[in-house]
This record gives structure tokens, C-alpha cells and sequence, in this order.
């Protein structure tokens, strides 16, 4: 189930969200909760999740070569 939540930040802390939620290519709600797992977790407030997506994305990285 999920849930809104609403809260007051500045508008130094709402740029910064947004930008790194637009360098993720996220919105920025998602960025917003992957932030805060992420704490959660770092702090065993919360048991680490597994991932959500059907399908994992496979780590690819481009040979120099090529370059």
C-alpha cells in the first residue's frame, strides 16, 4: 500500500532534489524515496528490500577501446 506524504523544505533543498532526481532520471518523489531507504536501511530502522523491477539491470560498462 502506498502512502502521501507531505513536508516544508527550503528551496536550496528542493533544488537540490530535483537535480539529482533529473541526473537519475527520476521523479522527484522516487528520488525523494530512494534517499530515504537508504538511510533506513544504513540505520536498520528498516530491513533491506529487494529489488522491484521484473526484470534487473545488468551492469554495462563500454571497453576503452572503443573509445
Amino acid at each position: 500500500m502506498r502512502v502521501n506524504i507531505s513536508f516544508r523544505t527550503s528551496d536550496e533543498m528542493r533544488s537540490a532534489l530535483e537535480k539529482a532526481a533529473r541526473e537519475d532520471r527520476r521523479t522527484i518523489s522516487a528520488a525523494i524515496e530512494l534517499i530515504l531507504t537508504g538511510y533506513l536501511e544504513n540505520n536498520h530502522q528498516l530491513p533491506h528490500q529487494r529489488e522491484r523491477r521484473l526484470f534487473v539491470h545488468k551492469q554495462v560498462g563500454v571497453d576503452t577501446w572503443l573509445m
